[in-house]
């Protein structure tokens, strides 16, 4: 299963890269699949960071499937 993901702003400086395909066994949660990030990107337990899977923004877990676009923001200025 792929699944192409998106990094923002500081995020993506600290990941070193803007985006990537990544290689999954079986689908996940993205509750699951930000654990995973949390430990290639340990500075994300310091933000408030928001996750849109396929261009919508969640605020509950979803089930990823091959070919779903996860993008994980920083945290947003108001204005």
């Amino acid at each position: 299963m792929e699944i192409k993901v998106l990094y923002f702003g500081e995020i993506a400086e600290w990941k070193g890269c803007a985006e990537e395909l990544k290689q999954l066994n079986s689908s996940i949660t993205t509750d699951e699949f930000v654990g995973s990030l949390v430990k290639e990107i340990p500075q994300l337990t310091q933000i408030n960071y928001a996750i849109a899977v396929n261009q919508n923004m969640i605020d509950a877990p979803v089930e990823l499937l091959n070919g779903y676009e996860v993008s994980v923001f920083p945290p947003f200025a108001g204005g």
